[in-house]
């Protein structure tokens, strides 16, 4: 009975798989078991019946796959299936197909053009080619095809900081390497190595997924990642409005960056932008780590100063002592928070940032991701800020007025240094002018509320008295 269905095949990846070359079907079901086999041999009955009935002609290149599911209505089993047809690179059903059963439901919407959904349906057929690789011979023409969007997506990554490409310009120069080698298998007459096609038909899948998110020849094409196609909102909650001024507005330059990563929740598609941006990230806590270690060492010093512990009054501790105090506990949630993100991020990827991209517009996942990575730094800052309290402290309880005025004038100089290149800095403009455009708002309504309230309560305004000359003009008139 086996010779009816085919024959089991192994995947590079592992998985056995089914294929009858006369008939061109597929399937990933273990026929061994012999009532799964009879399931199967009842539903290729059926389908084979029911072509017949309705005069249906499938395309010769075509093949079949199916596979046993559980109804989500019924939960009884059923056989779900769909035709790849590789002259059309395409795959159809004999029944009507909701999209929604794709999974790029909840992650594309409005499509509504046939050409755009044609780019999933081809994305589909690739996919196919890579489950099955033994479905297709590979041919120089769609060795070609490759080789032209690996060439584009290099330039575009190169010339462009935004670029929409998938993968950056070294796993780029990677995947054309993989086309040199598979080159050769072909001249040499080994078309159908199930490695070569099954990573050419996952490199293309990939390829034409990313363009049927990025709305590939429809209007409103993404052309940047961080552009926008859907009409989402901008506006923070209350929740990072309150916490970012807390946390020296480190929320909110994480949070610039994620949305130009991926500001329609589609991190997965811009790989290279997000392994750049966690690369940096992993830098940025290993340093604060660092300095967060040397600033415990110099308040543990700064303890041990005789005078420094002799300056607290009735065996409790001084104001410096306090501050010192808060410095360290600081510290030390830096370094471990630091040192646990760290640990997280290096075994993780872009999926897993997915979750916080909501597909709704909501910003909320989103900002807490920014809140998260700026914390490490938001600690180190409030550590650095607690000692030198309390060495500001030390210094102007000094008697010696000279030394007061030589400590103030220093920290006067140096204040003015820091907000000089803070004001400089470019991330001013995405950082601090939203506080200001909403302190700009709070002050015109502030204004308005006399007239707001006058209006809301009835109250009667009293009418402005005439200016002395022309009440003289009136005079004059009578």
């Amino acid at each position: 009975m086996f010779n009816t269905v085919g024959c089991p095949f192994a995947h590079p990846e592992g998985a056995l798989y089914w294929f009858h070359q006369e008939k061109r079907t597929f399937t990933g079901v273990d026929l061994c078991s012999r009532g799964k086999l009879q399931h199967i041999m009842k539903y290729l009955d059926y389908i084979s019946d029911f072509i017949r009935a309705n005069d249906i002609i499938i395309p010769a290149n075509s093949d079949l796959v199916f596979e046993l599911i559980r109804d989500p209505d019924s939960d009884e089993q059923c056989c779900a299936y769909y035709f790849a047809n590789h002259d059309t690179r395409s795959v159809f059903w004999l029944d009507d197909f909701d999209m929604n059963y794709l999974s790029t439901r909840d992650d594309v919407k409005g499509v509504m053009e046939p050409s755009h959904v044609g780019l999933e349906i081809e994305a589909q057929y690739w996919y196919h080619c890579q489950l099955f690789p033994t479905c297709m011979e590979m041919n120089m023409d769609i060795l070609e095809e490759l080789r032209d969007i690996l060439i584009y997506n290099m330039g575009d990554t190169m010339t462009s900081p935004l670029s929409t490409s998938v993968y950056s310009v070294s796993e780029l120069q990677e995947i054309m390497g993989l086309t040199n080698c598979i080159e050769k298998s072909i001249i040499s007459g080994l078309p159908r190595r199930p490695g070569s096609v099954g990573s050419i038909g996952r490199f293309m899948f990939i390829f034409f997924r990313n363009r049927f998110i990025n709305f590939h020849g429809q209007p409103g094409a993404r052309l940047a990642r961080d552009q926008l196609i859907y009409e989402t909102s901008s506006k923070r909650t209350l929740l990072v409005i309150l916490l970012s001024p807390l946390l020296f507005f480190t929320p909110d330059i994480h949070l610039a960056t994620l949305k130009k990563i991926g500001g329609d929740g589609h991190v997965h598609t811009h790989k290279a932008s997000w392994t750049n941006f966690t690369q940096k990230l992993n830098t940025e806590w290993q340093e604060v780590t660092l300095y967060a270690t040397v600033l415990l060492n110099a308040n543990v010093a700064f303890l041990a100063i005789q005078s420094v512990d002799d300056a607290s009054a009735d065996g409790g501790r001084s104001s410096a002592q306090i501050a010192s105090y808060i410095s360290m506990i600081a510290s030390i949630g830096s370094i471990i928070l630091g040192t646990r993100m760290r640990a997280h991020d290096s075994s993780k990827d872009s999926a897993t940032a997915i979750p916080a991209f909501d597909k709704n517009g909501n910003n909320r996942g989103m900002e807490t991701l920014a809140i998260m990575y700026g914390l490490p730094t938001a600690l180190l800052m409030w550590a650095v800020v607690s000692f030198l309290v309390a060495f500001s402290i030390v210094c102007f309880t000094a008697n010696s007025l000279p030394d007061r005025m030589l400590v103030g004038g220093t920290w006067m100089v140096v204040g003015i240094l820091i907000v000089w290149c803070i004001v400089a800095f470019w991330e001013i403009k995405q950082v601090y002018v939203p506080y200001m455009s909403k302190l700009a708002a709070l002050v015109k309504y502030w204004d308005r509320l006399p007239m707001n309230l006058a209006k809301r309560f009835h109250i009667p305004r009293m009418k402005a008295r005439p200016a002395i000359s022309s009440v003289g003009q009136a005079a004059v008139d009578v």
